[in-house]
């Protein structure tokens, strides 16, 4: 059901009937034809469900409960028949479970348990005889009986000789049962009667030498199960695989091939396990990665190359654990070349990095330094510019930036400065220009804004002053000209404007002189020109025009006078002549 919902929303109209806190969907495709309906309850499926192909065939029937398949699922031929039918409970197949040949007739029956094949399952013939019964037991199956297509009885009571074809009659498998299990010689065959495979079973297990071939004839696999060389090969001919078992366990070099017969992979087993060094190798023939073993365990050197031969990954394992130096390379192209330089390097404890860590830029020079401590950060760690200048240091401590931290320009000029608090800005940050005169000064609290922010443009002159609390604007707000006379001033209260605002022009005469409560405008407004002449005088309340409103010209004079309730004017007292 989730495919369906993932249609492109404008290609998919749905149709919805609601009822009883249950809602009856209807999803259409992009040919406007049935894709799927059903019930959905709290945004899952419910109950049943079913399923259309894009020619509108019904292909799938579901009961779901809470968005899960829990009851019957079945599923169609495109004729409307039925093709299998079976139950789910908990994500898991249970119950009878039954299987159709497209003109109906049964093709198969059983049960299942916890999701495993249980007891007698029962296969049919499409003239619907019948063709064989197997007993499952704790998941092994047991041939109890196999009757050919002419009716000949092959195996009874779990024991008898195999054989089956193909419709043309061609031989498809023949061998022998015993007590339900495969035993002896078994072979299979191609439809145009080339072997297969060939080989032995004991008690339904293969054992001993077994040969399979491709439909040409040509060889597939020589493997011995026991002890032996086993082999397996490509089409072409060439050996895909090889190595020996002893006892079962792969024992000595074995080695792997890509389909032009160049070495794949290639390594030590000693009982099964991997031992000494283990080659891999890219379709190139250049080597790939180079990894010791002990016991199947990676111990000792290990080293991963890239496809054109340069390093990747140089390292050391301790039980299958990274110990010791590791080194991570790096390739650039220089000058159009391709150059491979280290990018990173530093030791390893115990598979976490522990101690000093270096990193390189592209051209050779130090990017960072810094110490590890069980994967996390620790102590003093820099910063550099590729020109070797410090960019910016600080102190580290359980992964976290602690303490004081500084940044510099590329020439050696400082940046910024500050202190962290488990990795939050704490205290007060201070950022300076290039040139030196001081950027900004903001205090920090548990990585907020907390109490006074200062800033100032490139000569040195205060642009404006903030003032928060816990990253909230709360407190003094002022903002100034470039020659640092007061522009703007006023309060904020937990984020919004409060209380009296007012704005200057430059020589400090008064423009503007307004109240805020929340944002809003409240009580007396006034407005000055820059002569220092009244412009303006108004009352609001909570942001609209509640009251008397006066216009001036330049001069002084009144221009226009009216009441005003909400915004609207409810009486003219003066207008422009």
């Amino acid at each position: 059901m989730r495919k369906y919902k993932c249609i492109i929303a404008g290609l998919m109209i749905f149709v919805i009937i609601t009822g009883n806190a249950q809602t009856f969907k209807t999803f259409y495709g992009e040919n406007k034809k049935k894709i799927s309906e059903g019930i959905l309850k709290d945004g899952k499926e419910e109950g049943l469900w079913k399923f259309w192909n894009k020619d509108g065939k019904l292909i799938r029937e579901v009961e779901y409960h809470k968005g899960i398949p829990q009851g019957r699922v079945t599923y169609f031929y495109e004729n409307g028949k039925k093709l299998n039918e079976g139950y789910v409970e908990n994500g898991k197949k249970t119950g009878n479970y039954k299987e159709w040949f497209q003109d109906g007739t049964l093709k198969k029956e059983g049960k299942y348990e916890n999701g495993e094949k249980n007891g007698v399952w029962k296969s049919y013939y499409i003239n619907g005889k019948l063709k064989s019964e197997k007993k499952y037991i704790n998941g092994k199956e047991y041939l109890q009986l196999y009757i050919s297509a002419k009716g000949d009885t092959l195996v009874k009571n779990g024991n008898g000789k195999f054989l089956s074809k193909y419709p043309d009659g061609t031989i498809k498998a023949e061998g022998k049962y015993t007590n339900g299990q495969k035993d002896s010689l078994w072979v299979t065959y191609y439809s145009n009667g080339n072997i297969k495979s060939k080989g032995k079973y004991k008690n339904g297990i293969k054992t001993g030498n077994w040969v399979s071939y491709y439909k040409t004839g040509n060889i597939k696999s020589d493997l011995n199960y026991e002890n032996g060389l086993n082999r397996i090969y490509y089409e072409n001919g060439i050996i895909s695989l090889s190595g020996n078992l002893k006892n079962g366990k792969k024992d000595g070099i074995w080695i792997s091939k890509y389909k032009n017969g160049k070495i794949k992979k290639e390594g030590k087993y000693i009982n099964g396990k991997k031992e000494g060094l283990h080659k891999t190798y890219f379709k190139n023939g250049n080597i790939k990665a180079e990894i010791n073993f002990k016991e199947d365990k990676k111990n000792g050197s290990a080293k991963w190359f890239r496809k054109n031969g340069h390093p990747d990954i140089f390292g050391n394992f301790k039980n299958d654990t990274q110990e010791g130096i590791w080194t991570y390379w790096q390739t650039n192209k220089i000058n159009g070349d391709s150059v491979t330089i280290k990018g990173n390097e530093g030791p390893y404890k115990n598979g976490k990095m522990n101690g000093i860590w270096t990193y390189w830029y592209p051209d050779g020079s130090v990017w960072k330094k810094g110490l590890f401590k069980n994967d996390k950060k620790e102590g003093e760690w820099i910063v550099y510019y590729e020109n070797g200048q410090i960019y910016y240091k600080g102190l580290f401590k359980n992964g976290k930036e602690q303490g004081y931290w500084k940044s510099y320009y590329e020439d050696g000029k400082k940046k910024m400065s500050g202190f962290f608090k488990d990795a939050a800005l704490d205290s007060i940050w201070t950022s300076w220009y290039p040139g030196g005169n001081k950027e900004y000064e903001i205090h920090y609290k548990n990585g907020l804004k907390h109490g006074d922010a200062f800033y100032f443009n490139s000569s040195g002159i205060k642009t404006l002053r903030e003032t928060y609390t816990n990253g909230t604007l709360n407190g003094k707000y002022e903002v100034y000209y470039r020659d640092g006379s007061i522009k703007t001033e006023g309060y904020y209260l937990n984020g919004t404007k409060n209380g009296k605002w007012k704005e200057f022009t430059p020589a400090g005469l008064k423009l503007r002189e307004e109240n805020y409560i929340r944002d809003k405008r409240n009580g007396k407004s006034k407005q000055w020109y820059e002569n220092g002449k009244l412009k303006k005088e108004a009352e609001y309340k909570n942001g609209m025009l509640n009251g008397t409103l006066s216009q001036y010209d330049k001069n002084g004079k009144l221009t226009f006078k009216a009441k005003y309730q909400n915004n609207n004017i409810i009486k003219i007292i003066k207008q422009r002549e």
